[in-house]
């Protein structure tokens, strides 16, 4: 066989790229980004709504069960607004009159004279003989006290026969104001949430997409 030559060994042609125009600026280094509180983090936000949800559902609820109580005391029976006092039979008579706390604040120069004369005239009548041994005392009564519309005490004769009722009453009225605070404060919290909420809503560029008729009343 003829003897076969060695292949050429070829040289790349060299190719030299345009020259760059952009100026050499110095690499920057890679962000880190840090976990912290305040950054962003949709997590936190959503945890934080969830927070509020949670509240308002609960305040929301104990106001559905106050309403009811509410409504349950008024079924119960008669509501007064007043207290009682013990009032002695015996002694009632002998005792001087009883200084309103309405007559010295309106500061009427009649009504003074005329409780100065009440307590004069009071003070002179002769004292009532002691009991004899073995005579039966007068026995302690009631009567229902309240406050008219000028603040001043006015009394009201309470029988034996109707202290029990008469004392449920005035029980339920107390009972009555301790539910309407609590109903007003509960209110007041939801009333001050929804401003809250509405104007944070409204700082952040969020269009409403529920409607934000109120609810029927629940006192219904």
């Amino acid at each position: 066989p003829l003897p076969t030559a060695p292949p050429a060994r070829l040289t790349p042609f060299p190719v030299q790229g345009p020259p760059s125009n952009l100026p050499l600026l110095p690499r920057r280094k890679r962000p880190t980004f840090s976990r912290h509180r305040h950054d962003a983090n949709p997590a936190l936000a959503i945890k934080v709504l969830q927070d509020i949800q949670m509240s308002v559902e609960a305040w929301h609820q104990d106001l559905k069960q106050t309403v009811q109580r509410i409504q349950a005391l008024y079924m119960e029976g008669p509501i007064v607004d007043g207290w009682l006092e013990t009032v002695d039979d015996a002694t009632s008579t002998s005792q001087p009159p009883e200084l309103d706390a309405a007559l010295l604040r309106h500061g009427d120069p009649q009504a003074l004279t005329g409780y100065v004369e009440r307590l004069c005239q009071s003070l002179e009548s002769p004292a009532a003989p002691p009991t004899p041994p073995g005579t039966e005392l007068g026995r302690s009564g009631y009567r229902l006290c309240s406050l008219d519309s000028d603040g001043r005490v006015q009394h009201f004769p309470c029988p034996p026969d109707q202290l029990s009722t008469i004392s449920l009453a005035v029980a339920r009225h107390q009972k009555l104001r301790q539910l309407l605070d609590h109903k007003q404060f509960l209110e007041a919290k939801l009333k001050r949430t929804v401003e809250v909420m509405t104007n944070s809503r409204d700082t952040l560029g969020i269009a409403p997409t529920c409607s934000s008729a109120p609810e029927e009343s629940l006192d219904q």
